[in-house]
C-alpha cells in the first residue's frame, strides 16, 4: 500500500440531527384554567362571593333582601417569539436537514413559556375588578396559603416531609376549599423527588392503599398529583 494514501483520508459528518437536553414541552399546561382571548386584557372568569342566610324578623315584616356580591379577574397577554432563520443557500451547502428540528425546538421552547407563566402566576398579584378603569390588586398571601421550608423542625430548613404535606390540607380546609370536588396537583423539583423518595411513609405500601411509585417516581400521595418541574428555579432551567 502506498505511503501516499494518507492523502485520501477524509472526513465524513452524519446527517442525524438530535436536540440537546432540555424539558421537551410543557408539563403543567392542562393543570390549570385556559381560555382564548383577543384584546388587550380580558376577564376569563367572574366569581360569586358567599352568602349567608338571616333570621325573620318577625311574622309579616317587609323581606330584606340578600345582595351576593361579584368579582371579575383580569389577564393580559404577554407576547413570546422564536424567529429562527433558514436561507436556501444554507441548506445546499450541509447533508444535514433542520427544518424538523427546528420546528421541535420551537414547540419544546413554547412549552417551557408556559410553564414559566403558569408558575410566575401561581404567586403573582391578580388584578380585579369591573373594568379597566378601575382594577385593583389582589395579593397573593404566603402568610396564609405558604408552608415555611422550616415547617415542623424550628428555625432550620428542611426539605419535603409528611408534616408539610398534613399543613398544606389543614390550610386548604381553613380556605373552605372541597377537597372531595377539586383536583389538588403538588409541582416539586428534583430536590424535593429525593427527599420524598427517603420518606417510607410515602414510597411505602404499609402507609397508603395502593402504590404511589410508578416507575420509580412518586406520583400520587395524601390526594395530591404529584408533577416535576425543574422550572420552579429559572435559575437551573435550561431555556
Amino acid at each position: 500500500m502506498s505511503e501516499n494514501i494518507t492523502k485520501l483520508y477524509t472526513t465524513q459528518f452524519t446527517a442525524n440531527l438530535q436536540l440537546n437536553l432540555q424539558q421537551q414541552g410543557s408539563e403543567l399546561r392542562g393543570l390549570v384554567m385556559e381560555g382564548s382571548h383577543v384584546g388587550k386584557q380580558a376577564s376569563p372568569v367572574q366569581y360569586a362571593k358567599p352568602i349567608r342566610s338571616r333570621q325573620p324578623a318577625g311574622r309579616f315584616t317587609p323581606i330584606e333582601r340578600v345582595d351576593t356580591d361579584f368579582q371579575r379577574r383580569w389577564v393580559f397577554p404577554s407576547e413570546r417569539e422564536i424567529p429562527q432563520l433558514l436561507d436556501n443557500f444554507d441548506l445546499v451547502q450541509t447533508i444535514v436537514d433542520p427544518k424538523s428540528a427546528y420546528v421541535t425546538n420551537a414547540s419544546y421552547a413554547c412549552g417551557r413559556d408556559w410553564d414559566d407563566a403558569i408558575i410566575l402566576a401561581a404567586f403573582a398579584d391578580a388584578k380585579t375588578g369591573q373594568d379597566a378603569a378601575g382594577l385593583s390588586t389582589e395579593n397573593f398571601s404566603t402568610s396564609s396559603y405558604g408552608v415555611s421550608e422550616k415547617f415542623g423542625n424550628g428555625t432550620t430548613a428542611i426539605g419535603m416531609t409528611v408534616e408539610k404535606f398534613i399543613e398544606l390540607n389543614r390550610i386548604f380546609r381553613h380556605a373552605h376549599v372541597d377537597l372531595k370536588a377539586e383536583p389538588r396537583t403538588l409541582i416539586v423539583g428534583s430536590q424535593q423527588e429525593a427527599d420524598m423518595m427517603g420518606l417510607t411513609e410515602i414510597v411505602s405500601t404499609e402507609f397508603n392503599d395502593k402504590p404511589v411509585l410508578v416507575d420509580g417516581s412518586v406520583t400520587r400521595f395524601m390526594g395530591y398529583g404529584i408533577r416535576y418541574s425543574e422550572r420552579l428555579d429559572f435559575g437551573t432551567g435550561i431555556g
